[in-house]
């Protein structure tokens, strides 16, 4: 192996054992602290959940990176990989549902907040949204006669080519641009009713801000982090798929381009796993307070 691969998974092992111990340290605290069982934090806690998780598939996903060729049979084929799409999906539905509360708690400062028997049912939505947007992945996975696992949808080369563009254009509207939008507008609504309340006369300002308690403000901006990185690693790679599903020829004369471009922007793919939990202890007190009791 070049200088190349050899610092790519040697970064895939840093990741592996910053996710695993940064997100499990994050679903500890949610589970045993009362002050992070509000629906906000909760939500923190699943998007942790799903990336433990995923981060566990990951070693088989690089194994068949490194192979080429798919070594853990046709069960292994149907379900890690789908099953790696519904961690995903669960992630950029739960940043959804955080930046939904955010503007609840900024616009709405004094709206009931959800319940915990609410909170579940939400969660579970997120979840079951997810399985149900993977459900043809699961179904058309198959291992080919040269070892790769792919969507194979039908066996008639034109209709198959179609389905599988019309399935990677639907996922890559409920994964990530339509979410990415919806929390975009989300954000733009909040930062301007933060605005319109700093024109607020002083004595009504205060009232109003006092249900924000700056902390509300912290968080939105740690979530905002949280949003923009999410975007950075998720984007090139999303790219880079549908250029190559819908212009293969675009890389004929440059495998080595593709290849490096692949591998980095797969790389990237993984990076929020790890630096998650990272900018929760950065940006965040309560996790700060919480990280800092549990290994010190």
């Amino acid at each position: 192996p070049d200088g190349s691969f050899v610092l790519r998974y040697f970064i895939y092992a840093i990741i592996v054992f910053v996710s695993l111990v940064g997100n499990l340290s994050v679903c500890y605290v949610t589970y045993k602290e009362n002050r992070m069982r509000s629906f906000a934090y909760v939500l923190i806690g699943n998007l942790a959940a799903s990336d433990v998780l995923a981060t566990l598939c990951l070693p088989f996903i690089l194994v068949y990176l490194y192979n080429g060729k798919w070594t853990f049979g046709t069960a292994m084929c149907k379900l890690l990989n789908p099953t790696v799409t519904v961690f995903a999906i669960v992630t950029t539905n739960t940043l959804v549902a955080i930046a939904c509360d955010r503007y609840r708690a900024v616009v709405f400062p004094f709206k009931v907040r959800p319940s915990t028997s609410e909170t579940r049912m939400i969660i579970g939505l997120i979840w079951l949204m997810a399985l149900l947007f993977t459900l043809p992945s699961y179904g058309s996975r198959m291992v080919t006669p040269h070892g790769l696992c792919i969507e194979v949808f039908t066996t008639e080369p034109t209709l198959q080519t179609s389905l599988r563009r019309s399935y990677s254009i639907f996922m890559f509207l409920v994964n990530n641009l339509i979410p990415l939008l919806v929390i975009l507008g989300l954000h733009t609504k909040i930062t301007l009713t933060l605005k319109n309340i700093s024109l607020l006369p002083q004595s009504f300002q205060l009232t109003r801000t006092s249900s924000l308690a700056g902390r509300d403000r912290k968080f939105i901006r740690m979530l905002l982090v949280v949003v923009i990185l999410f975007v950075i690693c998720y984007m090139p790679y999303q790219v880079i798929f549908l250029i190559v599903e819908y212009k293969p020829s675009v890389f004929d004369n440059s495998p080595e381009v593709m290849y490096y471009l692949f591998s980095y922007s797969h790389l990237m793919v993984w990076l929020p796993c790890a630096l998650n939990p990272v900018i929760y202890a950065a940006l965040n007190e309560r996790y700060a307070r919480s990280f800092t009791r549990l290994f010190c």
